[in-house]
């Protein structure tokens, strides 16, 4: 799980929706700028795909998802997609940043305003029935609930900003948790691995999949590990790990197990 994307419960979000109260659709934006590339949104950021951070942030209410370009008339495309949820939050995939907390404060906010439509820096919050009786967005007031959370990937360039930016949360997240790292900027992380506090690791690792590891482990230099569960106090150095299950106390140098 992608703990490391909570945050602290604010004021606001008290008043939140429940899953009864919201639609969340999500826009998959096909891109030019990712030229060669017809699905942007698919592209892997540590280990999950770009739209499914957004899926991950919004997972507190009913999600559909639908495709849209730069040019894309929004009403149009979510209008045939509305239901009898009261609200409507509009979510685009090139957004991976977003956070649960930030959804939940958005639409809180716009609850207790009471607002019609509201435009995000990304996105939008519609009063559904106020939207289906709309053909175009006007009157929306604006919104923009954070700069980070809505960092637009939009190019490969930003793409590439935004992977450094989730590589430091996750490590940030584990760092705070107890794990310590000698060299984090050769070290990989997934988004779904677990890592217990007290494990060591050392430079040149790659650790990504649905990964545990016990605590006391130290992992030294060269080693890649996918979908492996690894227990306590072991200890491995340049080894390949995939589908593993390594007992604990375990010493491994040079292995290859899969």
């Amino acid at each position: 799980m992608a703990v490391f994307l909570e945050e602290t419960i604010t004021e606001v979000e008290k008043a939140k929706y429940t899953d009864e109260d919201v639609l969340v659709i999500i826009l998959l934006n096909k891109n030019p700028a990712f030229r060669g590339n017809a699905r942007p949104f698919d592209l892997e950021i540590c280990g999950k795909k770009m739209w499914k951070y957004v899926e991950l942030a919004s997972s507190d209410y009913e999600i559909k998802t639908t495709f849209c370009t730069p040019e894309s008339d929004v009403i149009g495309i979510v209008k045939p997609m509305l239901n009898n949820k009261p609200y409507t939050l509009v979510l685009y995939s090139d957004t991976p940043l977003i956070k649960k907390t930030t959804v939940n404060e958005i639409l809180a906010y716009a609850k207790a305003k009471g607002i019609n439509a509201m435009k995000l820096r990304r996105g939008y919050v519609f009063n559904t029935e106020y939207l289906r009786q709309e053909s175009m967005i006007q009157g929306a007031i604006t919104n923009e609930f954070g700069e980070d959370d809505f960092f637009i990937v939009e190019n490969p360039a930003t793409f590439a900003t935004v992977c450094q930016t989730m590589k430091k949360r996750i490590l940030d997240f584990h760092m705070q948790n107890g794990v310590l790292f000698h060299d984090t900027q050769t070290v990989f992380i997934g988004v779904d691995c677990i890592i217990e506090g007290g494990v060591e690791i050392y430079e040149n690792n790659s650790i990504g999949g649905k990964t545990f590891i016990g605590r006391g482990t130290r992992l030294y230099s060269g080693n890649r590990i996918e979908n492996s569960i690894i227990k306590e106090s072991c200890t491995i150095q340049n080894s390949f790990l995939q589908n593993a299950k390594i007992e604990r106390d375990k010493i491994l140098n040079g292995k290859n197990i899969t």
